[in-house]
């Protein structure tokens, strides 16, 4: 009997211990990117662990929002990245106003033709891509010690969930733009603007 009682207290501790082993709760890693919801807007984008969005609104209407990125140094304290982003019912520059889809074509035309005058600071010339499934353009160029990023896309409002604010409107502006300037505080980050261009989502 004295031996079965020694054999059971070595026992029970033992069955302790591993059932603490298994009780004891994971850490799972955080997030290497995380989804915004534009709700309002209708359209969803990631970010890079380490990286917020500051959200401006407009109802009208028409409705229109603009967005800042920022890097996070520490609870609530952001500091501006660099890269902002505009949906707006019209484009519009100094010339005046003009239907979104249309831009797309008159912007290359015009940046084409800066490039071939070789004008400073445009290297390359601009190029057509692909923006929620529509035509979009991508340009850039330098000026002083300061290097320009645009590209110039749209929307139709057919694309757009029902809910979507700007869904009853034919076509919305896309307007995304990345600055890098000597001595900013926040490093240009390629992660950031390619986890937001190629991550830009319709809700659905």
């Amino acid at each position: 009997m004295g031996s079965r009682r020694e054999v059971a207290k070595a026992i029970i501790p033992s069955i302790a211990l591993i059932l603490a082993g298994c009780l004891r709760p994971t850490l799972s890693a955080p997030p290497e990117k995380y989804t915004i919801f534009l709700e309002t807007m209708g359209v969803t984008l990631e970010l890079p662990k380490g990286y917020a969005a500051f959200q401006r609104e407009y109802k009208g209407p028409p409705y229109f929002t603009n967005i800042d990125f920022a890097k996070e140094f520490g609870v609530g304290h952001l500091k501006y990245a660099g890269l902002e982003m505009g949906f707006s019912p019209t484009a519009h520059d100094s010339s005046g106003d003009y239907v979104p889809s249309k831009y797309v074509d008159t912007t290359f035309e015009w940046a084409k033709g800066i490039f071939q005058r070789r004008v400073p600071g445009w290297k390359q010339g601009p190029e057509y891509i692909t923006l929620f499934g529509n035509k979009a353009v991508r340009y850039s160029f330098t000026s002083g010690d300061t290097e320009y990023m645009f590209i110039l896309g749209y929307l139709r409002g057919d694309q757009l969930p029902p809910k979507s604010a700007a869904h009853k409107h034919p076509e919305y502006h896309v307007r995304i733009v990345n600055v890098v300037a000597e001595g900013q505080f926040v490093k240009p980050d390629k992660q950031l603007l390619d986890t937001v261009i190629s991550s830009l989502r319709i809700i659905r």
